[in-house]
């Protein structure tokens, strides 16, 4: 139902994330970086996202708004264009591959205590 985990990248790059059923409208990427965050909310490219980014010191953080465009009606017709005209798919079935990779590593991890690798590809 709930899930905390923390992915490690080459050079040392750590990124922490959570999911759960329980988490009731919570929908946010948050990127914290050397001198700069990066927060998206909500996270799904919905109507109504807002990208907020902080920076420097004293703190200045700078609102900006994005383009309002309703994704789902456009995924919808592309997977259409896919399955009755046999256009390529934008993003190839290897993106969905790799990530479930990196969702069984997580679960691998969670089960044993102990880091899990995911290998690249190619």
């Amino acid at each position: 139902q709930s899930i905390v985990f923390t992915l490690e990248f080459p050079g040392g790059v750590l990124a922490s994330g959570s999911a759960s059923w329980n988490y009731e409208l919570q929908n946010r990427l948050r990127i914290g970086l050397e001198r700069a965050w990066i927060d998206l909310e909500p996270a799904s490219p919905v109507i109504g996202q807002h990208l907020r980014v902080g920076t420097g010191s004293p703190a200045r953080v700078e609102d900006r708004r994005l383009l309002q465009i309703d994704q789902l009606p456009l995924m919808f017709d592309h997977f259409a264009d896919v399955v009755l005209d046999g256009a390529a798919p934008l993003i190839p079935a290897s993106d969905g591959l790799k990530d479930l990779r990196i969702i069984e590593a997580v679960y691998a991890a969670a089960a044993s205590g102990k880091a899990t690798s995911v290998q690249r590809d190619g």
